[in-house]
């Protein structure tokens, strides 16, 4: 039981009915003659791979279709090998992928292939990866065609890598079909769009609850900046505290005290992914959230705001105090950027005072600094 239900409140289970997602889906599997090319871009755990996966059962249900799923990595052609031998068998050695794949499309009469690049960031880190997909995606359109086999190439990239225009620039320099990629865009969800999702997943775990028990995961998820999973794994605690008390119904007590328990070790998860100095310039905006919040009582954190100024001059601090090597300036502030955009900083505009972009802290600034320390991460063990 317990099993089951760790495998349903997770992100890597597909639920039978994908919620919030109904369009993107619908667009993927449209049955047309004519098929187009998508560029599927969003953040991380917003439903992207759990889309293509459906997609790829409807589509293989049809005559005449095959899909093939690519897990990129730096370079294509290995995972595409890969992936071509896990759909129509084992390869010869030293053969031509792309060629055997569409060859045996054309003796098994398959008139439309459905090619998924995933994880396409991968290829797109440097401007040379980007030529060399363009490239790539050439000859699987020259090698389709020669076949007498459509070709519906979808890239599914993850943000703040890479972005739809940048990356499939050198595509849109060529007017034919090929180049013609449509962006497909899975924001974030919404606040209702968690608490139906986690509803759904405590249903198929035949789970019962209090419908205000899941709005408040929901709400507490959105409060600190987390994702989908932060409100599984409180889901997850919830359950368990739920049932060692032997309770029949999931209530806000039981979310709340798992919170506490699960909330250091989602974010230490999170900050681990970070490189060292993005790391350093979160720790600095941490510490100077965490002195006005203690300023101001220790009671409010959702109003506080700091400087890119007031973070640079703390990096630099600690990176002295560390005998650690600073960043140039203009590689800090795209990390900075980088830690706006991925939810932890709040850029609100311009500080005339400092001269300098301001910031809003939007995490729990107690909540981080026991995780940092968690992570032996405090100035004086970096």
């Amino acid at each position: 039981m317990q099993s089951l239900t760790a495998e349903i409140l997770s992100t890597n289970f597909i639920p039978p009915t994908l919620i919030a997602r109904e369009k993107q889906l619908n667009i993927l599997a449209s049955d047309t003659p004519r098929p187009r090319n998508y560029f599927m871009q969003g953040w991380t755990n917003t439903g992207k791979t759990a889309t293509v996966t459906k997609a790829i059962e409807i589509l293989g249900q049809r005559p005449k279709h095959r899909c093939l799923y690519v897990k990129c990595e730096r370079s294509l052609w290995m995972p595409f090998k890969h992936a071509v031998e896990q759909s129509i068998g084992p390869l010869p050695y030293r053969s031509d992928p792309p060629r055997e794949f569409f060859k045996y499309c054309q003796n098994h009469e398959i008139k439309q292939t459905h090619i998924y690049l995933d994880d396409a960031h991968a290829l797109a880190m440097y401007e040379k990866n980007s030529i060399r997909y363009t490239e790539a995606v050439h000859k699987l359109y020259e090698c389709g065609k020669s076949y007498e086999v459509k070709v519906q190439m979808i890239v599914v990239g993850t943000l703040p890598y890479i972005t739809f225009e940048r990356f499939i620039e050198c595509l849109h320099l060529d007017d034919r079909a090929r180049g013609q990629f449509m962006p497909l865009i899975f924001d974030n969800y919404t606040g209702d769009e968690l608490t139906a999702i986690y509803r759904d997943r405590l249903k198929l775990a035949k789970i019962e609850f209090a419908p205000a028990a899941v709005k408040w995961v929901s709400s507490t998820v959105k409060l600190n900046a987390g994702e989908l999973p932060m409100g599984f794994d409180i889901l997850y605690a919830a359950v368990e505290d739920m049932q060692s008390t032997q309770a029949k119904t999931l209530e806000i007590s039981h979310a709340e005290s798992a919170f506490q328990r699960v909330k250091i070790d989602y974010w230490k998860r999170q900050l681990s992914e970070m490189d060292h100095h993005s790391l350093l310039l979160f720790l600095s905006g941490t510490i100077i959230a965490m002195n006005k919040m203690l300023d101001n009582g220790g009671k409010d954190h959702s109003q506080i705001y700091i400087t890119g100024q007031e973070v640079g001059r703390e990096y630099e601090r600690l990176c002295q105090a560390n005998r650690e090597k600073e960043l140039y300036a203009q590689r800090r502030n795209y990390l900075l950027m980088k830690l706006s955009v991925q939810g932890f900083f709040s850029k609100t505009g311009f500080d005339t005072h400092s001269d300098s972009v301001r910031y809003r802290y939007e995490l729990n600034p107690q909540t981080m600094m026991d995780t940092l320390k968690a992570m032996n991460m405090l100035p004086g063990n970096i």
